[in-house]
Formats: structure tokens, C-alpha cells, sequence
């Protein structure tokens, strides 16, 4: 049947329409790059863009960068955001810079929402999150999983191993396969939502990870005699986009040619949580500050309520809690605890030597009012002895002839 059927109600032109605004209007796409120096970072992203996009230089700790890129391919236009991060440090709280970029950029995207104009929108919400594991060690280590853990909340995470051309085939596998029971024990989570909206896809993603990949853009030719990206070694040539060399193919396809539309979307499931804590935050402020509870059943009420709480308000005083603090905060609350667990085994310490000593000083005052008693009863038949023994005496025979002589 063609377009013009008038037995068709042109449903299947809905997917057409999408397509022909989303080549018109195009979309954007904002990727946040974290993990510690030397993970291999700026290499792969010039490596995926093909050209020289990150200066090869060190961003201080807790510092960002953000590229603004236009593409256009096929006449379909594409905004690329990419925001270079300071390396990790291998503290615990080396993450809460980056965590509190993420939310910073939710916070604005909820306040522009309020606007009476929208039409300026810009949304700098984070889509995706890079984030390279140091191919220094064999495993991920705990600050990593820290990190991981935080951001998995924050934003979808495609954790990466870089440089993986220092591994063999065997080693790699190996600390893929570690890897990923590693994130599964410890609950970290790499799925592109959790509502299950993206389970097939999402499968398919979480059986991949991590995506150990080659970064270079230096051209070599191979053993076909093309002419390839990849890594010059003494024993051979390590090639990006080959795929039984590394997961570099995978990656971009994952990035940018399969699901880069389910990174968008999914964002939502991210945004709609913290938007959510965000209001309710502001509502609660509302409530303390300016008295009085709110109608919860009422929605003119509760916007009443939040709207008098401003943005500065709100960021000062509601959203921005650094995680670090909070960590440490957990700390005091744990060493308090573990003081107070100990001080208490003392206190049941000592009162076991004490009961000890209890007992074992009545055990001694009964033993000696039993050698009372014993002594007393000794007396009590010594005396008794000496009683009949002096009245023995007197009447003895002696005595008796005595008394009959006179």
C-alpha cells in the first residue's frame, strides 16, 4: 500500500515524522569524562572523535573543561557537550566534585523549567558518564568503587578500561570477568534506567562492560596492507577499530549509533528522582521557615509552597551537601559507635571481674565464719572437756579416804 491508501489512517508515518524533526532540529548530547590521570581519558576521545579535541594537558583536581562540538552528518545536526574532569585522586572523596557538577546541572535544569519563557532552554544535563578505571591495577579499587557508586545514582555509567594493549587476551579477560562481579557486589549499577524500561538493551550493555579499549589516531598499515588506527609495537600492531582487539567499535556503536537517543531519554529516569528530592526539600524549607503544613492533596498548594523558596535559597541551604562531609559525618557516627561498643565490652568487663571478685571474696568470708563455727564449736567442746575433767577430779577415790580419815 502507498502513502496516499485510503485504508490507512497514516499511523506509520508517526516514525518518519520523528525522524525528519529530529534531522531538523537535531539533539544534544553531553558526556561527562572521569578517572584518574594516566587512565588513558583524553587519548580515547580524541581517539572517538577523530580529531584532537582534548589538549593533552593536567586539569587540576575538582576543575572542569566543557568542549561544545556541532556536528552534522547526513544532514542530521548533533550538539556535543564533553566536560573534561580533573583526575582522580586515590582519596575516598575524590568523587564529590563530580557528583556535585552532575547535580549542579540537574538544579539549573529544574529553576530554567520555572521560567515563564522556556524558549532558551538550555539543557546541560549529563547523559552519559565515561568513567575509566586505572589499568594500573588488576582490580578496581575501593576509592574507584566509591565513585562508581556515588555517580551510578547521578547519571548513566559506562564504566571503560583503558590502555588495555598492556594486557594479554587472557589477563584482559580476567579482569573484565573481575570487574563486573565486582560492580554486581557491591550494587553498583550501569543500566541506562531502573525502571526497566531498557531491560533487553540493557542486558546486552551489562554483558559487555567494561569496554576495555585502544586510544590513538596515529595510521599504520596492517598485515593486510590497509592503512589503520592503532599502536606500533616490536611484536606487532595493536588496531582501534578491530574487534578482536579491543571493545573501541562496540563502545562508539553503543554511543553514538545505537543508543545514544535511550542515553537522552533515560536521563529523565535520573533527573525526575533529584527533581523530586529537590521539591520536596523546598516544600519542607517552606514549611520550617514560613509555617504552617501544606494541603499535600492540594497541587496549587504545594507549588504555592515551593515556589516562595528561591533558587539561591535552595542551593545554599538545601541541595549542595558534599558528600564528602557526609562521609565523614558517617565516620564520626561509626567511630562513635565503635566507642561506644567498646567502652560498653569494658563496663561488661569489668563487671565480670567484679562478680569474679564478689564471689570469690564471699566464697572467703564463707569459709572463714565456716572456721568460726569450726573454732567455736572446738571451744564449746574443749570447755566442755575441762568441765568434766574437774569434776572427775573431785570426786576421785583419794578425796573420798580423805574425808573418812577425819
Amino acid at each position: 500500500m502507498s502513502d496516499d491508501d485510503p485504508a490507512k489512517v497514516g499511523l506509520h508515518c508517526i516514525a518518519r515524522q520523528q525522524v525528519t524533526k529530529c534531522a531538523r532540529d537535531g539533539c544534544r548530547f553531553t558526556m561527562i569524562i572521569v578517572g584518574a590521570s594516566g587512565s588513558g581519558r583524553t587519548t580515547l576521545m580524541n581517539t572517538l572523535f577523530g580529531a584532537e579535541i582534548f589538549p593533552y594537558d593536567t586539569l587540576e583536581h575538582g576543575s572542569f573543561r566543557r568542549y561544545e562540538y556541532q556536528l552534522c552528518e547526513d544532514g542530521v545536526n548533533l550538539q556535543v557537550s564533553l566536560i573534561d574532569t580533573g583526575g582522580l585522586h586515590p582519596s575516598e572523596y575524590s568523587y564529590s566534585s563530580v557528583a556535585r557538577y552532575i547535580d549542579a546541572q540537574h538544579f539549573q535544569h529544574i529553576f530554567q523549567e520555572e521560567q515563564p519563557k522556556r524558549n532558551s532552554l538550555k539543557d546541560n544535563r549529563i547523559h552519559c558518564c565515561l568513567f575509566f578505571i586505572s589499568p594500573k591495577i588488576r582490580e578496581i579499587s575501593s576509592h574507584e568503587l566509591n565513585a562508581m557508586r556515588e555517580l551510578s545514582t547521578r547519571v548513566n555509567l559506562v564504566p571503560i578500561l583503558g590502555k588495555c594493549d598492556t594486557f594479554s587476551p587472557a589477563e584482559l579477560e580476567t579482569i573484565k570477568i573481575r570487574v563486573r562481579e565486582t560492580l554486581q557486589q557491591n550494587s553498583i549499577v550501569c543500566d541506562l534506567s531502573s525502571d526497566g524500561s531498557y531491560q533487553d538493551m540493557t542486558e546486552q550493555v551489562r554483558a559487555q562492560m567494561p569496554y576495555a579499549v585502544i586510544g590513538s589516531n596515529q595510521v599504520h598499515p596492517n598485515y593486510e596492507g590497509n592503512m589503520v588506527r592503532g599502536r606500533k609495537y616490536a611484536w606487532g600492531l595493536a588496531e582501534v577499530e578491530n574487534v578482536n582487539h579491543c571493545d573501541f567499535v562496540t563502545l562508539r556503536t553503543l554511543l553514538m549509533t545505537n543508543h545514544m537517543l535511550d542515553f537522552i531519554q533515560s536521563t529523565e529516569v535520573h533527573y525526575e528522582k533529584f527533581r523530586e528530592f529537590c521539591l520536596m526539600k523546598r516544600l519542607d524549607y517552606f514549611e520550617k521557615t514560613y509555617g504552617g503544613p501544606v494541603d499535600k492533596s492540594s497541587s496549587l498548594s504545594i507549588y504555592a509552597g515551593y515556589h516562595r523558596v528561591s533558587m539561591e535559597i535552595t542551593s545554599n541551604n538545601l541541595i549542595f551537601e558534599d558528600v564528602s562531609l557526609r562521609g565523614k559525618e558517617e565516620e564520626i557516627k561509626n567511630k562513635i559507635t565503635r566507642d561506644v561498643q567498646l567502652q560498653e565490652s569494658k563496663f561488661k568487663e569489668w563487671k565480670r571481674e567484679l562478680v569474679a571478685t564478689q564471689d570469690f571474696l564471699n566464697n572467703d568470708i564463707d569459709q572463714m565464719q565456716e572456721k568460726c563455727h569450726q573454732l567455736k564449736r572446738e571451744i564449746a567442746m574443749y570447755e566442755s572437756s575441762e568441765h568434766s575433767l574437774s569434776d572427775d577430779t573431785l570426786s576421785s577415790p583419794e578425796d573420798m579416804s580423805l574425808d573418812t580419815i577425819e
